[in-house]
């Protein structure tokens, strides 16, 4: 009984520490063709590079999802912005070139997939965005179109399946309606996600368990 208390303690005590401090996310993601930029600003701060991110250049390879790890603090607000640049038709598509995202980000305080509820804005020029609007969904990264559609997606064809590491409920999303242009083209992603603390629940659930650990230990003794 003495071992179970103290493993449920220990337990709150990580949970606690956890929701106190910076606690890390995953972040995975890709782009059709290529990501050359990501950023981030904290409660509406000035924007800064990922530590970690690589310009993928000409031509990224879209099939193998990036993944980093990035800190975030509980209850602050933070805006993550990748740009993706679209690189003309590549052979063999017959002018069917979509300029896309992907991404899935998950950590302690919870998941973020790509979805309408992401912003996308085109580069107006200077790797500047342009205004921002909520994202066009393309398809699915477990197969699926939701254009209307039917069949796999091209990414999910063209892979042979979904984009490893990224959630199959993640979203291919992009500016405007599929394909958007054929043409050279460069587009920002934005999500803006709050750190949420753990709720009043995990800390009720953990005290409770100490409590009820220790009655049945006095109840045991008497």
């Amino acid at each position: 009984m003495r071992k179970l208390i103290i493993l449920a303690s220990t337990a709150v005590m990580v949970l606690w520490a956890a929701a106190s401090f910076a606690t890390p996310f995953s972040i995975t993601y890709t782009a059709d063709n290529a990501l050359t930029d990501f950023t981030f600003s904290v409660d509406g701060g000035a924007a800064a590079s990922v530590p970690g991110f690589v310009d993928e250049g000409a031509y990224g390879d879209w099939k193998n999802a990036a993944s980093l790890s990035f800190n975030m603090a509980k209850g602050s607000t933070y805006q993550l912005v990748w740009r993706v640049q679209n690189y003309g038709g590549a052979p063999g598509t017959g002018g069917n070139n979509p300029m896309a995202f992907l991404a899935d980000v998950s950590g302690l305080f919870g998941s973020a997939v790509t979805s309408a509820s992401w912003e996308v804005a085109l580069d107006v020029g200077g790797k500047t965005p342009g205004a921002w609007q909520s994202a066009t969904e393309y398809a699915l990264n477990s197969g699926a179109w939701l254009t209307g559609a039917s069949g796999d997606s091209i990414w999910y064809t063209a892979n042979s399946g979904s984009i490893a590491g990224i959630s199959g409920d993640a979203r291919w999303i992009g500016f405007d309606a599929y394909p958007g242009s054929p043409s050279s083209d460069g587009m920002f992603v934005r999500l803006t996600y709050t750190a949420t603390p753990l709720p009043a629940a995990v800390w009720l659930l953990g005290g409770g368990l100490i409590s009820l650990l220790g009655f049945r230990r006095m109840s045991r003794n008497s």
